[in-house]
């Protein structure tokens, strides 16, 4: 296993050998994975990749959630449903964040078969993390939710997207799921549970809302299944 301490000097194409890319903050600097689809010129392409990545930066300025799930089970073994409602709500005025966004062509674009990726910098009030990515061929555990990070004043969460039509939506949907799984884990859940004892074997309705906002919401680094190009998100927010 390999422990990367310079994951800022990796090129693009280097982490994509790795199956991972890094986005993690520097001192003053947040990093951002802005991804396009394939276009007919380089410039709409990284037009396309910046406006991907000011969606992102908006993100962190702060981002609010409104999850609501049902859950239903039937007097029948095969009478189940399952169904999250997800609002997801941020400033959507990105053109600010854009002229700010910094990149080196030669280190940090990569051309996939059907997408390209840009590593950004963007300034902000952060501080370099004391974490150093371990890197091996294998799923990475934090993406099974085992033996996640711990950052002092920030809360962890893990995202995960099946793979898209679009590299672009997977990538995105990936971090979407990631800010739903911290408000989740953060945010008490109003609960109401309905039972109907009709029948031989009862049947049940549970709905839940959980609500809340984050700040400083980053993904640090992601991971792409080589099989199934699923995504895996690992992802910060401040604890104000």
């Amino acid at each position: 296993m390999e422990k990367v301490e310079e994951y800022s000097l990796l090129s693009m194409h280097e982490q994509h050998s790795l199956g991972h890319w890094f986005s993690l903050p520097l001192d003053n600097m947040i990093t951002i994975i802005g991804v396009s689809s394939r276009m007919r010129t380089r410039e709409a392409e990284i037009i396309a990749a910046k406006e991907d990545a000011a969606h992102k930066i908006s993100i962190f300025y702060g981002i609010e959630g409104n999850i609501e799930t049902t859950i239903s089970t039937g007097s029948n073994t095969m009478d189940f449903s399952h169904v999250p409602v997800t609002e997801l709500t941020y400033d959507l005025e990105i053109n600010k964040y854009i002229d700010n966004l910094l990149f080196d062509p030669e280190l940090d674009v990569f051309l996939a078969g059907d997408a390209v990726f840009v590593r950004f910098k963007y300034p902000a009030q952060v501080q370099r993390l004391n974490y150093y990515p371990s890197i091996s061929r294998r799923r990475p555990v934090w993406a099974n939710n085992r033996e996640m990070p711990s950052f002092e004043n920030y809360y962890v969460a893990v995202g995960y997207a099946q793979n898209q039509r679009y590299l672009r939506t997977t990538y995105f949907r990936a971090v979407q799921n990631a800010v739903v799984q911290m408000i989740n884990n953060l945010y008490s859940s109003l609960v109401i549970l309905e039972v109907d004892n009709q029948g031989q074997k009862a049947a049940s309705t549970m709905h839940s809302v959980s609500t809340g906002k984050l700040n400083g919401f980053q993904v640090i680094e992601y991971w792409v299944d080589p099989q199934t190009k699923a995504v895996w998100s690992l992802a910060i927010a401040r604890k104000d």
